[in-house]
């Protein structure tokens, strides 16, 4: 047996102190009886007192309580097995393998340092897939596009410098090798994310992001080095150090990390980071991870623990019901059923109450989650009246939760019933606070870019900027939207100065008017129709909100589908691989003058 909230046992430890507590008192109760007079009398005016009933019930109620608290820690054991649909974004991350990340200018060294973070990367994702490149004079997928982490992380181990024998930096050709490691069957957003000192020697790696970003690739960069330059050590054959490298006019080379180039690389959409000692790169990374559209990336088996807490419930039930039918004193028998039945525990009836009603809420909690889920794997599935009809029940089951309409209000929103998952989404918004209100205004201003309703639009995105200032996908939008305002403003001044000419009897040209969805038609479909998404629980029209916490992505064994993948590009890159990937040969052609 497990518990899913295993702090709520701590609450046991009061209970043997409750009952110290209680066993002082009734000392002290029995003394001061003891003081009203001879000991005779109290013994025949507190003959009818059922002592021995009062203490089954302190017993019974010691066990209510002690059930309840194990109710609390929600206990499991058994298991089901459930389809989870993993969804994500698609990262191919470019590793630079060349000597220049041997400088120590980040401790241990850049490459290191940079291969941590990748590790940390993979340890804090939550079913996107990731994929790695290493590039130096030449470049190759090291592994293919996966979700198995612990898998990824024995490729990534083999990564050192000298794994290429062709030595130099050639970023752009890395950009142009991860651009073509993503699968253009699935619609989620495709990340490439380099980890370099940002220097290249032998091509125009800004010409390569040009083309990742057109083919709608967004790019992110962490520099990891200096600008101020450090020398690269040399060791030789034993792993001893042997020196610094040194150019071909025998000057000792500097590396220096060019955050400028990197800056460009990344362009508007993406964005830079510097290692830190901290690594505060990774939390930034993540968060701008997060607003970035995901999307289904497969199903995957997995074995859940059963909720078992009813039973406790029950049993604090029957105990408390127990507690309450002993007598309080000895000469109840001589009192009518109902008459012993009322005096004796109308107060306890009270408390019974109060752990059906907690039996009942907790149930009505289970149900609620169990209606949304069934919901959401309804909407994966595309059933959007069941899934509809689930968060419908949902809300009736909890009325007070705003997640369930906020579910809703997708669903509707891909039936087409724009102005009913609007209404929706208001009332949402009225119930709705922090991260899922934030997402409730975005969803409403894509509602009403939909609509044409640009200046209701711009004014959602700005509350939900509000609430994340960081949010990327809001900020574009926005901007989307206020460039939708301004034409569409211009188009009706047009029309209000063409009219007025008509009502003065001057001729206009038909070519001056136009109609007002012409301009919707060239941006809307940048608008959002992607919803927003966060690690939680709740998620967007293309993944529904969840209130169940319970699915995870850690990582599993090689499944046969990423077993054909990897076959599939080592054997397109057979001269990468000899064993556990030892070394890379690549042509030989012209030797680059700059070779770290």
């Amino acid at each position: 047996m497990t518990f899913a909230e295993p702090q709520f046992l701590l609450a046991l430890v009061l209970l043997p102190l409750a009952g110290l507590f209680l066993w002082w008192m009734q000392r002290r109760r029995r003394a001061a009886l003891a003081l009203l007079g001879d000991a005779a009398l109290v013994q025949r005016l507190s003959a009818g007192v059922n002592w021995n009933g009062r203490l089954q019930r302190t017993i019974l109620w010691f066990l209510v309580l002690a059930l309840v608290i194990v109710a609390l820690a929600r206990p499991q054991w058994g298991s089901q097995v459930q389809v989870v649909e993993q969804e994500g974004v698609q990262i191919m991350v470019v590793l630079d393998v060349s000597s220049s990340m041997l400088a120590q200018d980040v401790q241990p060294n850049r490459l290191t340092r940079a291969k941590q973070t990748i590790s940390e990367l993979m340890d804090r994702l939550n079913g996107d897939e990731i994929g790695l490149v290493l590039f130096s004079g030449a470049s190759f997928i090291q592994f293919p596009l996966t979700s198995d982490y612990s898998t990824a992380r024995s490729f990534l181990d083999a990564a050192q410098p000298g794994i290429i024998s062709r030595p130099g930096t050639v970023l752009g050709e890395a950009i142009r090798t991860a651009l073509g490691g993503f699968d253009p069957q699935r619609a989620s957003q495709k990340v490439i994310l380099i980890l370099t000192d940002g220097e290249s020697h032998d091509d125009d790696p800004l010409a390569a992001a040009q083309e990742a970003a057109d083919a709608g690739a967004v790019l992110y960069a962490i520099g990891f080095g200096s600008p101020d330059g450090e020398p690269i050590p040399e060791y030789d054959a034993n792993g001893q150090f042997s020196g610094y490298k040194k150019d071909q006019s025998g000057e000792v080379v500097l590396s220096r990390l060019d955050e400028a180039t990197l800056q460009q690389i990344v362009g508007s959409s993406g964005q830079y980071f510097r290692a830190t000692a901290a690594g505060a790169e990774l939390d930034a990374l993540l968060a701008a991870l997060d607003n970035l559209q995901k999307a289904q990336l497969g199903s995957r088996l997995q074995t859940l623990p059963i909720e078992r807490f009813q039973i406790f419930l029950s049993l604090a039930i029957l105990a408390l019901l127990g507690a309450e039918l002993i007598p309080e004193r000895k000469n109840m028998r001589r009192l009518s059923p109902l008459r012993r039945f009322s005096l004796s525990n109308l107060r306890g009836l009270r408390n019974l109450w109060f752990v059906v009603i907690l039996f009942f809420l907790t149930s009505c909690a289970a149900s609620t989650a169990q209606l949304v889920e069934k919901g959401n794997e309804a909407f994966a599935a595309q059933e959007y009246d069941q899934a509809l009809q689930d968060y419908v029940d949902a809300q009736q089951t909890a009325p007070e939760l705003a997640e369930p309409v906020y579910n809703a209000a997708n669903t509707r929103y891909r039936q087409d019933g724009l102005d009913e998952a609007q209404q929706l989404m208001q009332n949402a918004l009225a119930q709705a606070d922090g991260e899922l209100a934030q997402f409730s205004h975005y969803n409403l201003g894509n509602f009403y870019f939909d609509q044409q309703d640009y200046a209701a639009a711009v004014e959602a995105y700005k509350e939900a900027l509000r609430l994340n200032p960081n949010d990327q996908e809001a900020k574009y939008n926005l901007e989307l939207a206020l460039q939708q305002l301004q034409q569409q403003q211009q188009q009706e001044q047009q029309n209000e100065d063409n009219q007025e000419q008509q009502d003065e009897g001057e001729e206009t040209a038909d070519s001056t008017s136009q109609p007002d969805d012409q301009q919707q038609d060239t941006s809307q479909g940048d608008s959002g129709e992607q919803e927003e998404t966060g690690d939680g629980g709740t998620e967007t029209a293309d993944s529904p909100a969840t209130s169940d916490a319970a699915q995870s992505t850690a990582g599993e064994g090689l499944t046969p589908a990423h077993a054909a993948q990897l076959l599939e590009a080592i054997g397109q890159n057979t001269e990468t691989l000899q064993e556990r990937l030892q070394r890379v040969y690549v042509a030989p052609g012209a030797y680059p003058q700059k070779d770290w």
